[in-house]
């Protein structure tokens, strides 16, 4: 019985926490450390769409390591600004996640998403990360993959990753010399 209210208790403080939706929206809860089944070294292309703004950048350079950024204008990406993104997407963290019921998108921002990163694998396979509103503590933001039917309750730091000026997507001058300016 101790351990029962326990496990209740870690259930409800979770779902205060991540400020999980109440009511038949959520079936479940879990947690997984990776939001993809592949690794960035698999990644060709990567696209994101935000507002109007569509940018494109593409891996180049020996060993894929450099990104090359095709739309809107051909130009060497800002290697900080995708690395930023890269480790969101692929790096070892933890995510909270439900399942929800079909037709409760609006709830959570994702009919109408904020951007939409789109992967393209070098074996022409596509993903979707889908970003939606972000929660009423400022801390997390929901996320989809591919319309499936699991929201993600991502760090902020998603948003602050995709919703950059056209600027702070190219490598400038500078910062190809190895100098370092403030904006």
């Amino acid at each position: 019985m101790i351990l029962t209210a326990s496990l209740l208790t870690a259930e409800v403080c979770l779902m205060q926490i991540y400020q999980v939706p109440q009511g038949d929206s959520v079936r479940e809860i879990d947690s997984r450390r990776h939001l993809f089944g592949f690794d960035l070294i698999s990644l060709e292309k990567l696209s994101i769409s935000i507002g109007d703004d569509h940018l494109v950048f593409s891996r180049s350079g020996y060993g894929g390591q450099d990104w090359q950024m095709e739309e809107p204008e051909k130009k060497t990406a800002n290697p900080a600004a995708l690395s930023y993104l890269s480790d969101l997407l692929f790096g070892n963290q933890q995510f909270h996640s439900f399942v929800l019921v079909k037709g409760r998108l609006n709830q959570y921002g994702l009919d109408h998403p904020l951007a939409v990163v789109e992967l393209r694998l070098k074996n022409k396979q596509i993903y979707h990360l889908r970003l939606g509103n972000i929660l009423t503590d400022g801390k997390s933001i929901y996320g989809q993959i591919d319309n499936r039917e699991r929201i993600y309750v991502l760090p902020i730091e998603f948003k602050y990753a995709v919703d950059r000026s056209l600027g702070e997507w190219k490598q400038s001058a500078a910062s190809g010399k190895g100098e370092h300016h403030q904006s």
